[in-house]
């Protein structure tokens, strides 16, 4: 949001959901300037959370979770990391095959 990066972790139970407890990541050493997109994943405890910045290098960062809290918590305090270069810009189809109807398969799949 606005060049900044954020991550929440809220609990689900018990019925209503707890309200997101919110981490600004934007403070962590090394955050790419200007970073125009996030991705949030989580394995075993680790949330890992994948940002890029406007050259196209995707970087990360790592926070621990606390499940055991009620509700869990998050500590994200690792720097940022570069992961790789973008080497090019996927093609990206700006609207459907000509023989691809809207919501309909090709004759050939029929």
């Amino acid at each position: 949001m606005n060049g900044q990066a954020w991550v929440g972790i809220r609990s689900l139970t018990p019925a209503p959901p707890d309200d997101f407890e919110w981490n600004n990541l934007s403070n962590n050493t090394a955050f790419p300037a200007g970073a125009c997109g996030i991705s949030v994943s989580d394995q075993a405890g680790l949330v890992n959370v994948e940002t890029v910045a406007p050259d196209g290098r995707v970087w990360e960062t790592t926070c621990t979770t606390d499940p055991g809290n009620n509700p869990p918590s998050l500590t994200c305090a690792a720097p940022w990391a570069p992961v790789n270069v973008l080497v090019d810009s996927p093609p990206l189809r700006t609207r459907a095959d000509e023989a691809m109807a809207h919501n309909h398969l090709p004759k050939a799949l029929k």
